[in-house]
């Protein structure tokens, strides 16, 4: 009788746990990157985003608010751009003299080695 109540007592703790249907599982979702992609195939057409404007509720779209009030002021036109003077080389924008940080002497000997080149060719 023992050996009967030993078999039988771990089909008795597992039966409540067996009696239970699995549980379904939930059925895979597909990720959604735009709301306005109806048939889901990754591309939003013009016909896809107008259902999803028109289904949209019109409090929640954002409304075109003017930046500045609508009188405007004096319109202010650009000066006109003054040429700058050619340097010793003929190039304006790559003069050493605009430089920020001084020329250091490797730059400034190159450099002369060029305007001196330069000389010669022009000669």
């Amino acid at each position: 009788m023992i050996r009967l109540a030993a078999l039988a007592l771990p089909l008795l703790l597992a039966a409540p746990a067996l009696a239970q249907p699995p549980a379904a599982s939930p059925a895979p979702q597909r990720l959604v990157l735009n709301l306005a992609d109806r048939d889901g195939d990754g591309v939003v057409s013009p016909v896809e985003a107008a259902e999803h404007l028109a289904s949209g509720d019109a409090a929640e779209l954002p409304a075109a608010q003017p930046l500045s009030p609508p009188n405007r002021g004096p319109r202010l036109r650009p000066g006109k751009a003054k040429a700058e003077k050619p340097d010793e080389a003929g190039f304006p924008g790559l003069s050493m003299k605009r430089r920020f940080v001084p020329a250091s002497e490797f730059e400034q000997a190159l450099e002369y080695r060029f305007l001196e080149d330069l000389k010669d060719r022009r000669k």
